[in-house]
């Protein structure tokens, strides 16, 4: 009886242990799984949170690439379209529908010379540009200085997975605050 109950009791304890054995395997795949999940989780809210970096140079070649498409008549839809934000397109100023952003373009004589850029901000540049408007009869060509700041936004989606610097050609003027260059100057 008592060898009986001793392979019972050795039983029970074998049971007992497997069982253990059982719910640490559990608890460690758990432990597993909830750290695959939040690698993932972690680098999906990271591209979410994060802005790619925007170069001085990648700002300078969108201006002369944004410059260079907008004064020719053929292709000054596309800037409208894909070059700038609906939010520019909605609140640019004297650019609030492409009537006008079109009239405006037109009535440039040649591209506008870029003085300077800087950067100003994280997506954010000081920009000078000189315009030249067409002479129109009643009113002689001018000659017009521009200081403004300049806010893009980024439209790569592989430069944010990867957080990586956005390229000047996935960039997108948002907006244009006006200012007085010379007081920023010192």
């Amino acid at each position: 009886m008592d060898e009986m109950n001793r392979k019972l009791s050795q039983g029970d304890n074998e049971d007992i242990q497997s069982e253990e054995r059982g719910r640490i395997g559990w608890k460690m795949l758990s432990l597993l799984m909830g750290a695959l999940l939040a690698i993932p989780g972690g680098w999906l809210l990271a591209t979410q949170t994060f802005e790619p970096g925007i170069s001085l140079s990648s700002a300078s070649a969108y201006f002369e690439n944004y410059e260079r498409t907008v004064m020719n008549p053929a292709t000054r839809r596309t800037a409208w379209d894909t070059m700038v934000t609906r939010n520019y397109q909605k609140y640019g100023g004297f650019h609030s529908d492409y009537r006008r952003y079109s009239q405006f373009w037109g009535g440039q004589q040649k591209q506008p010379s870029i003085r300077h850029i800087s950067k100003d901000g994280k997506n954010t540049f000081a920009v000078s540009l000189v315009f030249f408007s067409k002479d129109r009869g009643d009113r002689p060509s001018t000659r017009l200085n521009s200081d403004f700041a300049a806010v893009f936004v980024c439209d790569d989606w592989k430069a944010k997975w990867t957080f990586k610097e956005c390229e000047s050609s996935s960039l997108r003027l948002d907006d244009t605050k006006h200012y007085d260059f010379r007081v920023v100057q010192g």
